[in-house]
């Protein structure tokens, strides 16, 4: 191969995102339609889980479509795992939040999952990697339980 040839890559980073919006979308669809109903609007299609089901219907659909017309195009590629590494940092930090969060509350769940996010995509300035997170997850804590008289972790 010369200088000049360049790799087509089918495979990319593109595709990767598409293929991992599917997958989560679709084991959300699962998860929503194995929920106990808990709030019902008189009609059995309109319950709490309608607007969820719509948004992540539309996901799949767009990403699918997505898939269907890039699979030609030439794509960024993956890069190596060691350039990963801040990927799996927010998705490590995300998963822990979200596991502890019924025992540690919304507030502290949110605000970790927020930092370390805040962290791995390089803010350094206190106010931004601490004080924000804290802010926006306070703000977000009394919205709902406050405003909306949503029971939070």
């Amino acid at each position: 191969m010369s200088q000049g040839d360049t790799v087509k890559r089918h495979f990319g980073m593109a595709t990767l995102t598409c293929l991992l919006l599917v997958v989560f979308a679709a084991l959300g669809l699962w998860v929503l339609v194995a929920q106990v109903e808990v709030y019902s609007f008189g009609c059995s299609v309109f319950d709490a889980r309608f607007f969820p089901r719509i948004i992540l219907w539309l996901i799949v659909i767009s990403a699918v479509l997505r898939l269907l017309v890039s699979r030609s195009k030439q794509q960024a590629p993956i890069g190596s795992p060691r350039s990963w590494f801040r990927v799996f940092l927010v998705v490590i930090a995300m998963i822990l939040a979200l596991r502890f969060m019924p025992t540690i509350g919304f507030l502290a769940g949110a605000f970790f999952a927020a930092a370390v996010t805040a962290l791995a995509l390089g803010e350094r300035k206190l106010i931004f990697c601490l004080g924000l997170p804290l802010l926006v997850a306070a703000l977000v804590s009394l919205g709902a339980h406050k405003g909306l008289n949503i029971p939070l972790p």
